[in-house]
């Protein structure tokens, strides 16, 4: 099959959306040819039957030139590709639907958040084919919906072990945003501080958008007024493909996200044999047998509190065994290497 494939960035750097850039790779060794187009594209490196198209975005283009560079592109190589496959971006499933329907073009979107909209909606229509990674990811019930599990390179993480130093690390890695659940964290480590229990948490993120740039700035401050400097830092945005040292240092992995969706850095940590401790409903299904040890209730810093404080207590070598157990989750459901032939058979 030969294989358009649309998503917003393409940059093996990103520290959002670098994890994609192993996708596109996958995607080329089942294909005969992959176009990878991306709103913007930076460092890559691919298979020679790999080419890869920009939008613009990185040059400053307007939005309008962006709709014509897709709309030229997805015409001038008609001939070059049989079907197509977007990633999150349910507006390029939108803008397509009438001309790749009138090319023949089956059309599959790749979508995992709970939120539901007109543009989700609209895009669900004029999709062939939708891939989720969980139900709790993709809240339209519709027979067009495959639970296909996520896409992790789980070996690249495989070799990731904690060399313990007698300080309880705890990590985080996601965009600082309201939605992320931090002041959840706060809580919890600001009650954590007063018990006296030796610990220290790095998260690793930046914001995306001005909104999130407001509120980093607010919880500096309200990281400053609970005097929580010593043991709480910001480590800031880190491309995803240099992440593994993070991981290496971490004895727990929390997430306090908000999105109902089945959150990748959640299983990469998972896929590392770190033991995770989340909130987001999403990871609900992967959890299964799980949820008592490895989920808290979602705003609750007294449980949040409570369960980093069991784990703290927890011996080390169950926390080992536990990571090695979510680590077969992962290679079992959401194995990168397992999910592209199962997406691709659904065509």
């Amino acid at each position: 099959m030969r294989l358009l494939i649309l998503t917003q960035k393409i940059d093996k750097n990103d520290d959002v959306l670098g994890s994609f850039h192993r996708w596109i790779a996958e995607f080329a060794k089942h294909g005969e040819e992959v176009l990878a187009v991306g709103l913007s594209v930076g460092e890559h490196h691919f298979p020679k039957n790999v080419r890869v198209f920009s939008l613009g975005k990185e040059s400053g283009v307007s939005r309008l030139r962006y709709l014509w560079n897709f709309y030229r592109l997805i015409l001038r190589e008609r001939k070059n590709y049989d079907a197509v496959f977007v990633h999150m971006n349910p507006e390029y499933v939108i803008l397509g639907g009438i001309p790749w329907r009138m090319m023949g073009k089956k059309v599959g979107f790749w979508y995992t958040h709970k939120n539901v909209d007109l543009k989700l909606r609209l895009a669900t229509h004029c999709a062939d084919v939708i891939f989720s990674a969980s139900p709790e990811s993709f809240r339209i019930n519709t027979p067009k919906c495959h639970i296909v599990g996520h896409g992790i390179d789980t070996a690249r993480f495989l070799g990731i072990k904690r060399i313990p130093d007698g300080i309880f690390r705890v990590l985080s890695i996601g965009r600082l945003s309201r939605t992320k659940g931090y002041s959840t964290l706060l809580g919890a480590l600001d009650m954590l501080k007063d018990e006296g229990i030796p610990f220290e948490t790095q998260v690793v993120g930046g914001p995306a958008t001005e909104e999130d740039k407001v509120y980093v700035n607010e919880l500096k401050g309200e990281i400053s007024r609970r005097g929580l400097e010593k043991t709480l830092g910001l480590v800031g945005p880190v491309p995803h493909n240099k992440i593994e040292p993070y991981l290496a240092s971490a004895d727990l992995f929390v997430n306090m996200s908000g999105t109902g969706s089945l959150d990748r850095a959640v299983l990469e940590a998972m896929a590392s044999g770190i033991p995770a401790l989340t909130s987001n409903e999403g990871l609900r299904t992967t959890l299964a047998g799980f949820e008592e040890t490895c989920m808290f209730k979602e705003g609750d810093a007294k449980d949040f509190a409570e369960h980093i404080c069991a784990f703290m207590q927890m011996p080390e070598d169950d926390r080992r065994k536990l990571g090695e157990r979510l680590r077969e989750v992962v290679e079992k459901s959401h194995n990168l290497k397992k999910l592209i032939p199962q997406v691709l058979k659904l065509y």
